[in-house]
């Protein structure tokens, strides 16, 4: 005796499975169990008697490669009799989302500029905007995956590249918190700062920034305060009319009125 008929139907997050039944599916007496699932997805009813509708949900997924399981059903009175459904949950393409930055504005002073992401691709670019380069990186780091730790990027010219590891993007989103070291600002002038992370859609390893799917922001750097200072502040010169000095230490221009 075996399933005559099996349907199964998935529609993003939930799915419905129609099992029509022969003669020990339709007994009245005979109960069967859904079992060795994976813990993602979840039967309602998980068990029951003669035919019936069996819904079938599973929790978000933010993974980028689909994600598959089996549920089978086992006759509870013959447990010799079983009967398989394949359920397949559809992937979340490649994305990148910016969750904090380091705000439209940074002191003068230096020090480090804070950044979090979320992603699931398997290869995060940072782009040499603001001359940055590896050294200025002091935090690139995945939480889900490590703690404290620092994720090494390669210099690849116009950008830095970061391969995530164990490839956590393909079964989940992870975090991102990068930390950037940057330089005071000597001048009166503020300072544009731009900042521009991106991600790449598929599993090669890219030889370009990614430009599709990335994001930027950019931050001022506040100037240095403007100094001036003369010394002496006072002078005597003599009826013949001689010289004297004084000196002026400022970090702006400056004319003498």
């Amino acid at each position: 005796m075996c399933i005559r008929d099996r349907i199964t139907r998935l529609q993003n997050t939930v799915d419905h499975i129609y099992i029509y039944n022969d003669n020990y599916i339709y007994s009245q007496n005979l109960k069967r169990d859904i079992m060795a699932k994976a813990a993602w997805i979840t039967p309602n009813p998980s068990s029951g008697t003669g035919t019936k509708t069996v819904s079938v949900s599973a929790q978000n997924f933010t993974g980028r490669v689909e994600r598959t399981t089996t549920l089978t059903i086992t006759s509870t009175k013959d447990t010799s009799k079983k009967a398989t459904v394949t359920a397949k949950q559809t992937a979340t393409a490649e994305f990148l989302t910016l969750k904090t930055s380091a705000g439209n504005s940074i002191p003068a002073t230096a020090g480090i500029i804070k950044y979090t992401f979320e992603s699931n691709s398997k290869y995060i670019c940072l782009r040499k905007d603001s001359g940055y380069t590896t050294s200025n990186v002091i935090v690139f780091n995945i939480p889900e995956i490590q703690t404290g730790g620092t994720v090494t990027g390669v210099d690849k010219g116009s950008f830095i590249l970061y391969t995530i590891p164990s490839d956590y993007g393909a079964s989940s989103k992870y975090t991102i918190e990068i930390g950037i070291s940057v330089a005071a600002n000597e001048t009166i002038s503020p300072i544009t700062r731009k900042f521009t992370l991106g991600a790449v859609s598929g599993a090669s390893e890219p030889t370009s920034f990614p430009t599709t799917l990335s994001t930027q922001t950019t931050s001022v750097q506040a100037a240095k305060v403007v100094t001036l200072k003369v010394s002496p502040t006072s002078i005597t010169i003599p009826a013949a009319g001689t010289a004297q000095t004084i000196t002026v230490t400022s970090n702006d221009a400056w004319s003498i009125s």
